[in-house]
């Protein structure tokens, strides 16, 4: 089976290493395709993914002539120089690329397309950002089969059958793959007191910030804490003035980028961490207890991870209890070191439902069972596309804001006051 991925650039981020890892770990018998819409600003995973056996096409000049009709000649030479007669599914992980394989599959000849939802607010817009984008989204998926459409776990799912319909029961769990051997709790030494965070410096992911004054305080009562952020992001700078501004230099420090490559490490010598998604995933597969950061502008934490439903690293659940971080934090410390190694053993085993091995077949099954598409896409309505995609582009070099940016941002609103 042939899937082409249509992916909007191959930089530091969860998804970027869960397709690398896919990559990595796929059936031999299997082909994959990856399509670059975008030059990454950090090339390390694409050079990773550029040594797997799967075809890699980070061609910009032609991603850009196939989105504007051009470009479909040299598209097929390079799929028949590298053997691939067909595809069989194109695989898309936001909108911008569905809108992409709407137009791509009249050019392969490809009638099946799935979607990946990996993040609780990709298709979730409040009415007042309500968009060309959003419109354009919904009049898709209002169509869309529901076992095209993957969700990364029960909690993201059920957010989205609330907005687009109860139809989405029916679509299939498919969940973020993690390559769990790569992290080995035997190879965790913690140094207590040492906290690390790792994830992307954006504004949805507010405990970077959220963490500070928490970190702080809890600083005058265990002066040997300290806080290590790792990851990148626009709001880098404004990270570090916060830190300096708590005048908290000395014990929280902000590293910046992480290589992939040197994550075990870090997470080797971690005491405890805290954030979400994959990152959340993999430092409790190395055995480091890890608290799970909620995506809202109040510290909040379900607590250790684990909790909540199967596969949530971070997504809101009605009806789970919020727990406060420095009641668990000192807990932690204050513990004797059975009860810390209890506490990252239970890590490990949560971890181990997110591997690699089990996600894979699950993903190819569900790929197998998906149906076909009947969904046209006309080239006045790509011309909107991309005429809106361009301006707003343009705009955010200036520091304006496109509405569907946004979405990312209203995760706080489905969390109760």
């Amino acid at each position: 089976m042939n899937i082409l991925f249509l992916c909007s650039q191959m930089g530091l981020g969860g998804i970027e290493t869960m397709t690398l890892r896919m990559a990595q770990n796929k059936n031999k018998f299997d082909g994959f395709i990856f399509l670059f819409l975008k030059k990454p600003k950090f090339t390390q995973l694409l050079d990773q993914l550029k040594a797997t056996d799967s075809l890699v096409i980070d061609n910009l000049n032609l991603a850009l002539m196939l989105l504007f009709g051009l470009g479909r000649k040299k598209l097929l030479r390079i799929l028949e120089k590298n053997g691939v007669q067909k595809i069989d599914c194109i695989y898309a992980f936001n909108i911008q690329s569905l809108v992409f394989a709407l137009f791509l599959r009249k050019i392969l000849g490809c009638s099946k397309i799935c979607v990946g939802v990996y993040h609780p607010n990709e298709y979730l817009w409040e009415k007042k950002h309500a968009s060309f984008m959003q419109k354009l989204s919904k009049s898709i998926l209002d169509k869309w089969p529901a076992s095209n459409l993957f969700f990364m776990n029960a909690a993201t799912k059920e957010a989205n059958i609330n907005i687009l319909g109860d139809r989405l029961a029916a679509s299939p769990i498919v969940n973020v793959m993690v390559d769990i051997k790569r992290f080995s709790p035997n190879d965790h030494v913690p140094k207590k007191y040492k906290i690390v965070s790792v994830g992307r410096i954006t504004g949805f992911k507010t405990y970077n910030f959220y963490m500070l004054p928490i970190i702080k305080k809890l600083h005058k009562k265990y002066p040997e804490i300290s806080y290590h952020i790792y990851g990148h992001g626009e709001l880098e700078e404004r990270l570090v003035n916060e830190i300096k501004e708590h005048n908290a230099e000395q014990f929280i420090h902000f590293h910046g980028p992480v290589a992939y490559d040197e994550l075990p490490h870090v997470f080797s010598e971690a005491y405890l961490f805290i954030g979400c998604g994959t990152a959340l995933v993999e430092a409790a597969a190395a055995g480091v207890p890890s608290l799970i950061a909620l995506l809202t502008d109040r510290p909040l934490t379900y607590g250790w991870f684990g909790m909540g439903s199967d596969y949530n690293f971070g997504e809101y659940e009605k009806g789970m209890e919020f727990l406060t971080y420095p009641d668990l934090i000192e807990k932690l410390i204050e513990a004797d070191n059975d009860s810390y190694v209890e506490v990252s053993k239970k890590m490990v085993q949560s971890a181990e439902k997110f591997s690699i091995e089990n996600g894979m077949s699950q993903f190819i099954d569900c790929i197998k069972k998906a149906e076909n598409i009947d969904c046209n896409f006309s080239r006045v309505l790509l011309l909107k596309f991309l005429t809106h995609f361009v301006f707003w582009r343009m705009a955010n070099k200036f520091g304006i804001i496109a509405p569907y940016q946004k979405r990312y941002l209203e995760l706080a609103n489905h969390y109760p006051a």
